[in-house]
């Protein structure tokens, strides 16, 4: 996979020299079971707060081309978003970084634990991949989930170590 990663890191032009300074909370603007983060900006102020060192990058990637994704990716300690295929730009990432994956709840009874994870990102060994589907620290409503951010800073974002 390193080799993989390297030939996109060279079509980019990734400066490998630079920091992983960055935290990436991924949004999606359309696609089938569309899901925000309905306090987003709780959670980024959240993350400043907890990476003072980091900036915290809030994207979409159909606004973002694929050597910018790369370019970010390469850079990105952190990446926090929902279940879906955006999420396998995480194989851009260096070793050692850390990747949130929040299940979607298409009601308060149901979950969807993320494909991506048990096809694609549980073989990123390079990774640290948490996938978070506590359904007692969200609450539904339409497209949009609250993630209550005490229980997440407590069980997930103080878990994460940045180099």
């Amino acid at each position: 996979m390193s080799e993989f990663r390297a030939l996109f890191y060279r079509y980019a032009e990734v400066d490998t020299s630079e920091a992983q300074d960055t935290i990436v909370i991924l949004q999606k603007e359309s696609g089938d079971h569309l899901v925000q983060f309905h306090n987003l900006n709780e959670l980024v102020q959240r993350a400043k707060s907890t990476f003072t060192s980091h900036q915290v990058v809030v994207t979409t990637w159909s606004k973002t081309s694929s050597i910018e994704q790369i370019r970010l990716m390469s850079r990105t300690a952190i990446f926090i978003g929902f279940t879906g295929s955006d999420l396998l730009s995480a194989v851009f990432m260096r070793d050692h970084a850390q990747v949130v994956v929040y299940c979607r709840m298409f009601d308060e009874t149901v979950q969807r634990r993320s494909n991506e994870v048990a096809v694609w990102l549980q073989f990123l060994s390079y990774l640290n991949v948490v996938q978070y589907c506590d359904e007692n620290v969200r609450h539904v409503n339409g497209t949009d989930e609250t993630v209550h951010l005490n229980e997440v800073n407590v069980t997930v974002l103080s878990t994460l170590s940045v180099s």
